[in-house]
């Protein structure tokens, strides 16, 4: 046989090998059907309201057959983790029915955590290496689907012009014609995009780590390039902090692989570089901001002010208190007091600030509470942050063995998975987007969570 023969035979197995990979597990079809039906959910803020209602809504069918399907195959391993997976969702629901929230806020809130939770829960049938087509797949749809957003987001700061799509009062981009110093809106709280292009930054990483086409490579170079802008843009202290904070991660696993053998060393290079590169990313992000600002100003020479050449990064300062945080945190610790019965029952799924806002002692309106765990107490009381903390403490190990051990087999960069986690988690510190909340960011930490607790499984298998 010629190496010409050979060389067609090899192709025609490869055909017969990709044929073969386009039948997917139920539980990755699921996994990308809600990952675009969240990206759907950010992007009908920018189209119209009607769209959200829809999407939320074309969720529950789909979840019922996969759990019917999952039931009726008995694919479901009743872990411990699963059970405080299942108790979330249960209790979440129950608590949502006892409080009598109908609204439709309610209903998009609850069906989109209800799907997270669903996904969330690891069956026992996939195996290590349909764990690893599942993340890129998912990191794929995730990255490219966000990226046209940002795009026309980026383009209204350099025209210098908001851009409106199909509803007049969301633009896109920038807020005020001539305003290139505002914050970047996709239709959704700048805090909430710059939390979200850390994620596909992230997950862009994976991607390259994991690709072998230069184009590919470079594609992916260009959206982290891309989203590290929309960052800039977004003036996020929370997403330019949760930057560092993925950074600083990658710093520390290489530097616990360098220094192996010495534990100290690799310690102690290694919180130092991490420490550095949170400072690096906020030196670097103000610095973009300010000559982006003005490349801007200079495109558009018809702007005559120039007074938002400085962040509110920099104009502002980092503490995370800022903006009345302070006032709301001790709002919700005064209405706890009022309202005893609310850590023992929940509000469920409605929106709760109205609530809280007559202990604020502020008129400002808050759309959320941002601090995660005050929206767990608040809405699903101490039991269901109860059963959080057990669900994050059994996390703990898994995240640990793929942050600072080998790759998987068959894949690179999986430390990608417990950096994501961990930096969604700092982000709650903030803002409130997890478990009680209908975003993307759920979706993903969930899928993230499952795929975790089933390679654990594997290695504690080997």
């Amino acid at each position: 046989m010629t190496d010409k023969d050979w060389m067609k035979g090899r192709q025609a197995m490869d055909r017969h090998e990709n044929k073969k990979r386009i039948r997917l597990p139920l539980h990755t079809w699921l996994a990308l059907y809600l990952v675009i039906v969240s990206v759907a959910f950010v992007a009908s803020a920018v189209f119209n309201n009607k769209a959200t209602l829809v999407a939320m809504l074309a969720v529950a069918p789909v979840i019922a057959i996969y759990v019917f399907l999952e039931m009726r195959n008995r694919d479901i391993r009743w872990s411990r983790y699963n059970l405080l997976v299942a108790a979330l969702a249960a209790l979440f629901l129950i608590l949502t029915i006892i409080r009598g929230v109908y609204t439709v806020y309610a209903g998009c809130n609850l069906t989109l955590c209800l799907a997270a939770f669903v996904i969330g829960i690891a069956p026992a049938s996939l195996t290590r290496e349909e764990i690893h087509r599942e993340t890129r797949l998912v990191a794929m749809a995730t990255v490219f689907a966000f990226l046209p957003l940002v795009i026309l987001a980026l383009v209204s700061v350099f025209t210098a012009r908001p851009i409106y799509l199909l509803d007049p009062e969301r633009p896109l981009g920038i807020q005020t014609v001539g305003q290139v110093g505002d914050r970047l809106f996709l239709g959704i709280h700048p805090n909430y995009v710059a939390s979200i292009c850390v994620q596909c930054i992230l997950l862009a990483v994976y991607l390259f780590g994991n690709a072998r086409s230069r184009v590919m490579k470079a594609a992916l170079a260009a959206a982290m390039l891309i989203y590290f802008l929309a960052i800039v843009h977004t003036q996020s202290r929370s997403g330019s902090i949760v930057l560092g904070i993925g950074v600083g991660a990658l710093c520390f696993r290489w530097s616990w692989r360098r220094f192996a053998q010495n534990r100290v060393a690799a310690l102690t290079v290694g919180f130092l570089l991490a420490a550095a590169s949170v400072v690096m990313c906020l030196l670097l992000i103000g610095w973009v901001y300010q000559w982006d600002v003005r490349l801007a100003l200079r495109l558009n020479p018809w702007i005559e002010s120039e007074h938002a050449a400085a962040s509110r990064i920099a104009t502002e300062g980092m503490s995370l208190t800022q903006n009345g945080r302070g006032l709301l945190w001790k709002g919700v610790l005064r209405y706890l007091r009022a309202n005893p019965l609310t850590l023992l029952i929940g509000l469920g799924a409605q929106h709760v600030f109205r609530f809280i806002a007559p202990f604020t002692g502020t008129d400002y309106w808050y759309g959320y509470l941002h601090n995660n765990f005050f929206e767990i107490v608040v809405r699903g009381g101490l039991p269901m942050l109860g059963l959080v903390v057990a669900m994050l403490l059994g996390l703990v190990r898994p995240c640990v063995r793929q942050l600072l051990g080998p790759d998987s087999e068959g894949e690179r960069w999986s430390c990608i998975r417990p950096i994501l986690v961990g930096v969604m988690l700092a982000v709650c510190v903030s803002e409130a987007m997890l478990f009680v909340y209908a975003s993307f960011s759920n979706i993903l930490f969930f899928i993230l969570c499952g795929q975790l607790t089933l390679l654990e499984e594997e290695h504690q298998r080997d």
